[in-house]
C-alpha cells in the first residue's frame, strides 16, 4: 500500500513539474506581464496597471498598443504609422496618448521594429488592492 501512496506523490510531483514547465514558458516565451509606469499613455492606461501583451505578434496595424524597449526602459505607446527605412528595416512610428508638451512629434517616435516586445492584448486595473 506504501509504494501505491509513493507512486501517486511520484505521478503528482511530475505533473506539477509539467504544468509550471508550460506556465513558464507561455509567460516567457508567447505572453508578458508587465506593469505600466507613469502616464504617458494615460487614459489608455493609467500608472500601477498590468498589461497582458502577446510576443509572438506580425504585423501591428495603425492604432495597437504596443510595449517596446528604448533607453532600457519598458515604453508603452500607440502605432500611429508603420515605415520600411531605406536599409530594409522596418520601424513603427509610435505616439503616447498624454502629450502635455506642445512640442512633442505630432508624427510621433520613431521606434526598430526590433525593440517592440509585443502588442498588448488586455489590461488588468489593479489600483485598490
Amino acid at each position: 500500500m506504501k509504494q501505491g501512496l509513493g507512486k501517486g506523490y511520484l505521478r503528482l510531483f511530475v505533473r506539477a513539474a509539467v504544468f509550471l514547465l508550460v506556465l513558464y514558458l507561455v509567460f516567457t516565451r508567447v505572453l508578458f506581464l508587465g506593469r505600466v509606469t507613469g502616464m504617458e499613455m494615460y487614459p489608455s492606461l493609467k500608472d500601477g496597471d498590468l498589461a497582458l501583451g502577446y510576443r509572438l505578434e506580425r504585423e501591428y496595424r495603425t492604432g495597437d498598443v504596443i510595449v517596446y524597449e528604448a533607453g532600457g526602459a519598458l515604453h508603452f505607446g500607440r502605432v500611429a504609422v508603420k515605415e520600411k527605412e531605406n536599409t530594409g528595416e522596418e520601424t513603427l512610428s509610435v505616439q503616447q496618448d498624454y502629450q502635455t508638451d506642445p512640442e512633442d512629434s505630432p508624427d510621433g517616435d520613431e521606434v526598430p521594429r526590433k525593440q517592440v516586445k509585443g502588442r498588448i492584448m488586455t489590461i488588468l486595473r489593479r489600483r485598490g488592492l
